[in-house]
């Protein structure tokens, strides 16, 4: 029985991947799978000991504060589907603190996703060359950018972001158990692979985010020597800047558009003519921070941004506010939607963690717990612009690396007896 139930989690936490490129809905339908059986085991084999965990307790505050949140909202019924749905992420976080720990062949799940990356590069590379994907789905909805297997949605340098650091830093935690030559070259070929993808599609703010991240972790690593690190930083840049010259859309990505960002995810009433205005995001970041200072305490309410900005109520028509989904950052979507309040809330548990999580490694120098642990810390970088923190794509990529960092460690809250997880 403990074998089927092994290998029931085994293949719904390798299919993670596909089941979020595949859409929201099969991606939510895969975590209820795996988070309904698992609440029951928790009740049948009376495992509560976790509640008593520091990192738990804060989850719970946050939980229980999106749910007062929804109650104080401009319009309550918006966001309270939201924030109730919130509590599946809870979940999901124990469920892989748990199998990460307890089964043994659990690090074989990054293997697969190593494969399932590596196809979606391939897909990305097949498409920047014929137009379309391999199953002849195309970006022709965003200015050509590439979509590969998301059809028309311009967020696949997103997904492989979400993977990027944990992927390479699977193949180096192999090269930490048995140096070999091949295993640093293989190292270098799937770093490159995964890199070039993401410039490939077109996202600057999740190819800076990529970039940003290997940086640190380049900074913070110490299996490959200084000669090795000076050579692989020569190798990127050259194929940063080939890969840019020699594709006439990536110049207009990065180069010609950087000064005029027309940010996709928003529905704005506007002019899109990138030559009628200065930067437009800078302009939602105004519009996010004009509604946090007519809603300082709490905010408008997760998911409200919409409601205070695009109407009816008369707030909608103030001069610095901009129509829209979200104000495209992070910090300004916490801030106009839950205030002064919520937002310290929500930043103080996600750093206390983040701090939390560096300490251990410092300590242990798990290479994928560090490679999660800097995607979260990517994500709150500053001015960088992105998709809602809290829809359903952002926090799938989010909350999977939030619970690897915990789950590789000897943070891992179903750990008594502070042994790390040996991956």
């Amino acid at each position: 029985m403990n074998k089927i139930f092994d290998n029931y989690y085994f293949i719904l936490f390798s299919i993670i991947p596909i089941s979020i490129i595949i859409g929201p809905a099969i991606s939510l339908i895969n975590i209820i799978l795996i988070i309904v059986p698992f609440l029951f085991f928790l009740i049948y084999k009376k495992k509560f000991s976790f509640l008593t965990n520091p990192t738990v307790k804060l989850l719970l505050i946050l939980y229980i504060y999106l749910l007062f949140n929804s109650f104080i909202s401009v319009d309550p019924g918006l966001g309270l589907k939201r924030n109730l749905g919130f509590i599946r992420y809870i979940i999901l976080f124990l469920a892989f603190n748990y199998f990460f720990y307890h089964i043994k062949n659990f690090q074989k799940i990054f293997l697969i996703w190593t494969i399932i990356l590596l196809i979606v590069c391939f897909d990305v590379f097949y498409e920047s060359i014929f137009g379309h994907n391999i199953l002849g789905f195309g970006g022709y909805y965003y200015g050509n950018r590439i979509t590969s297997f998301f059809k028309d949605e311009p967020v696949v340098g997103g997904f492989i972001n979400c993977f990027f650091l944990v992927i390479i830093a699977y193949i180096l935690n192999l090269i930490k158990i048995k140096p070999s030559l091949n295993l640093k070259y293989l190292f270098f070929t799937v770093f490159i692979i995964l890199f070039v993808a993401i410039m490939l599609t077109g996202e600057r703010s999740n190819t800076i985010k990529a970039f940003l991240g290997f940086l640190l972790f380049f900074l913070l690593i110490d299996t490959l020597s200084i000669k090795q690190k000076l050579l692989f930083l020569i190798v990127i840049f050259l194929t940063i800047v080939a890969t840019v010259q020699n594709s006439d859309f990536l110049k207009k990505r990065f180069i010609n558009q950087m000064i005029y960002f027309i940010p996709w995810e928003t529905e704005l009433h506007i002019d899109k003519n990138p030559l009628s205005r200065t930067n437009l995001y800078f302009d939602l970041y105004s519009s996010g921070y004009s509604v946090f200072k007519n809603n300082p305490i709490f905010g408008v309410g997760n998911k409200n941004y919409r409601v205070a900005t695009c109407g009816p109520s008369p707030s909608a028509t103030l001069e610095n506010y901009v129509c829209g989904t979200h104000p495209a950052q992070i910090y300004f979507e916490i801030m106009s939607e839950h205030g002064v309040v919520g937002s310290l809330i929500f930043f103080s548990i996600f750093f206390i963690s983040i701090l939390k999580i560096y300490k251990n490694f410092r300590l242990k120098k798990n290479y994928i717990q560090l490679g999660s642990l800097i995607y979260v810390l990517v994500t709150f970088f500053p001015l960088l612009p992105g998709g809602s923190f809290f829809s359903d794509f952002n926090s799938n990529l989010f909350w999977l690396n939030f619970s690897i960092m915990f789950a590789l460690s000897d943070k891992n809250i179903f750990n008594r007896e502070g042994e790390i997880v040996k991956l």
